[in-house]
Protein backbone atom coordinates (compact mmCIF):
# COMPACT_ATOMS: atom_id res chain seq x y z
CA UNK A 1 0.00 0.00 0.00
CA UNK A 2 2.84 2.38 0.81
CA UNK A 3 4.46 1.85 -2.58
CA UNK A 4 1.26 2.55 -4.53
CA UNK A 5 0.59 5.68 -2.51
CA UNK A 6 4.15 6.91 -2.99
CA UNK A 7 4.06 6.31 -6.73
CA UNK A 8 0.73 8.16 -6.95
CA UNK A 9 2.22 11.05 -4.99
CA UNK A 10 5.12 11.12 -7.45
CA UNK A 11 2.57 11.53 -10.28
CA UNK A 12 3.49 8.13 -11.76
CA UNK A 13 6.85 9.52 -12.83
CA UNK A 14 9.67 7.00 -12.94
CA UNK A 15 12.17 9.87 -13.05
CA UNK A 16 10.79 11.29 -9.81
CA UNK A 17 10.84 7.78 -8.34
CA UNK A 18 14.53 7.39 -9.18
CA UNK A 19 15.31 10.84 -7.76
CA UNK A 20 13.40 10.03 -4.58
CA UNK A 21 15.31 6.77 -4.15
CA UNK A 22 18.62 8.58 -4.68
CA UNK A 23 17.60 11.28 -2.20
CA UNK A 24 16.68 8.75 0.47
CA UNK A 25 19.94 6.88 0.03
CA UNK A 26 22.07 10.03 0.15
CA UNK A 27 20.18 11.73 2.97
CA UNK A 28 19.32 8.90 5.34
CA UNK A 29 21.40 5.84 4.53
CA UNK A 30 24.78 7.33 3.63
CA UNK A 31 25.53 8.79 7.11
CA UNK A 32 25.41 5.42 8.95
CA UNK A 33 27.37 3.77 6.14
CA UNK A 34 29.99 6.54 6.23
CA UNK A 35 30.21 6.17 9.99
CA UNK A 36 31.06 2.50 9.56
CA UNK A 37 33.63 3.10 6.85
CA UNK A 38 37.31 2.72 7.60
CA UNK A 39 38.22 6.29 6.73
CA UNK A 40 38.55 8.71 9.61
CA UNK A 41 37.28 11.68 7.58
CA UNK A 42 34.29 9.75 6.19
CA UNK A 43 33.43 8.50 9.69
CA UNK A 44 33.50 12.06 11.02
CA UNK A 45 31.25 13.30 8.20
CA UNK A 46 28.86 10.36 8.74
CA UNK A 47 28.73 10.96 12.50
CA UNK A 48 28.08 14.68 12.02
CA UNK A 49 25.32 14.04 9.48
CA UNK A 50 23.67 11.39 11.65
CA UNK A 51 23.90 13.66 14.70
CA UNK A 52 22.25 16.51 12.78
CA UNK A 53 19.55 14.12 11.57
CA UNK A 54 18.96 12.86 15.11
CA UNK A 55 18.79 16.34 16.64
CA UNK A 56 16.29 17.61 14.07
CA UNK A 57 14.12 14.48 14.32
CA UNK A 58 14.17 14.51 18.12
CA UNK A 59 11.61 17.33 18.19
CA UNK A 60 9.02 15.00 16.62
CA UNK A 61 10.03 12.20 18.96
CA UNK A 62 9.48 14.54 21.93
CA UNK A 63 6.15 15.72 20.47
CA UNK A 64 4.87 12.13 20.47
CA UNK A 65 6.35 11.57 23.95
CA UNK A 66 8.55 8.69 22.85
CA UNK A 67 11.87 7.61 24.25
CA UNK A 68 14.58 9.96 22.84
CA UNK A 69 16.53 6.94 21.58
CA UNK A 70 13.90 6.58 18.83
CA UNK A 71 15.46 9.59 17.10
CA UNK A 72 18.45 7.39 16.26
CA UNK A 73 16.16 5.05 14.29
CA UNK A 74 15.39 7.49 11.45
CA UNK A 75 17.69 5.64 9.00
CA UNK A 76 15.75 2.43 9.74
CA UNK A 77 12.46 4.16 8.93
CA UNK A 78 14.02 5.43 5.70
CA UNK A 79 15.19 1.91 4.90
CA UNK A 80 11.64 0.60 5.38
CA UNK A 81 10.22 3.31 3.11
CA UNK A 82 12.92 2.62 0.52
CA UNK A 83 12.01 -1.06 0.60
CA UNK A 84 8.37 -0.17 -0.02
CA UNK A 85 9.37 2.02 -2.95
CA UNK A 86 11.59 -0.66 -4.45
CA UNK A 87 8.90 -3.33 -4.07
CA UNK A 88 6.71 -1.40 -6.49
CA UNK A 89 7.05 -2.82 -9.98
CA UNK A 90 5.50 -0.45 -12.52
CA UNK A 91 4.26 -1.89 -15.76
CA UNK A 92 6.42 -1.31 -18.85
CA UNK A 93 3.58 0.81 -20.25
CA UNK A 94 3.96 3.32 -17.40
CA UNK A 95 7.72 3.56 -17.91
CA UNK A 96 7.39 3.90 -21.69
CA UNK A 97 4.77 6.63 -21.36
CA UNK A 98 6.95 8.42 -18.84
CA UNK A 99 10.01 8.27 -21.10
CA UNK A 100 7.98 9.53 -24.05
CA UNK A 101 6.81 12.48 -21.96
CA UNK A 102 10.41 13.31 -21.05
CA UNK A 103 12.02 13.07 -24.48
CA UNK A 104 9.32 13.65 -27.10
CA UNK A 105 8.10 17.25 -27.26
CA UNK A 106 4.34 17.66 -27.58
Amino acid sequence: MVSRTAFNQLKHSSLQLLCTIAGIVITYLAPPLLLLSGSRQASFIGAAAWAAMTVTYSTMVRYYRLNPAWALALPLAALFYLGALLSFNPSPRILTTDLQRMYIPS
